[in-house]
This record gives structure tokens, sequence and C-alpha cells, in this order.
């Protein structure tokens, strides 16, 4: 295992928690710091939803326009969080918000590859990070 710090951006996995903004906080501080870009990571966990088979490929569709209208309002939500954790600074990083399906521990380690550091809250009974640390 590598100790060198990535020259890439810093990731910040968010999960619609009341601690969101601390980390999105944290991380555009770090972001700043090391003159990198930000990158907002919030994984739809495919293992707490149930999914819903399609009855003909019209439902299939409407299923996959409702997926993706879901996904650009969650996207929406992480940027007028950032919006206004930054307050109008203009010394802040680009960010990149990124909405993705499926584990969270597997997403984060694959869009964090090559990155400076990765921020993350507290989590729920199984800790993202506990799981990202035995995949590493």
């Amino acid at each position: 295992m590598s100790t060198e710090i990535g020259s890439g951006p810093v990731v910040a996995g968010v999960d619609r928690r009341p601690h969101d903004d601390r980390v999105l906080a944290l991380a555009l501080r770090q972001a700043s710091q090391h003159a990198s870009a930000l990158r907002v990571v919030h994984v739809i966990d495919l293992g707490t939803t149930v999914p819903t088979p399609a009855r003909d490929a019209g439902h299939a569709r409407r299923m996959a326009a409702e997926r993706a209208e879901h996904r650009e309002i969650l996207r929406a939500e992480v940027l007028d969080r950032v919006a206004v954790i930054r307050a109008g600074r203009s010394d802040e990083p680009e960010v990149e918000v990124l909405i993705e399906l499926g584990d969270p521990a597997t997403v984060l380690l694959a869009t964090a590859a090559h990155c400076r550091m990765i921020v993350l809250g507290r989590g729920c009974r199984r800790p993202v990070t506990e799981r990202c640390n035995r995949r590493r």
C-alpha cells in the first residue's frame, strides 16, 4: 500500500445527513489549501433499495427517466449546499458532483483513485470508512 498523497481532487462522501455540511466545509477548505478540485460523491446504496421490476419496455423507460430525474435533484441539492457553505468566497475550488448507484465503499474507492484525500462523515450501522479500509 502506498502512503504517497495523490495529486488528484479532494473527494467528499455525502449521504444527506446532518454532518454533510461539516464534511463539505472541511473538504472545500482542504481542496482550497491544496489548490485541488473537489469531487463530491453521493452514492445511492442499492443494498438498501428494493428493485422494482419493469412490466414492459415503456415502464422501463419511465423508471430510467425517474432515476435520472432523482439523480439530478440530488446533484442540485449538493450544489446548493456547497453554494451556501462557500458564501460567495471566490478562492474556492472547482466542484464536481457525482451521484452514483452501488455499494458506497466500493463506489467511493473507485471515484477516489489518485485523489489527494477522502473526507467522510460518520456512518451508521456499517461505517463506510471501515468497509473502505478492508478493501485497501
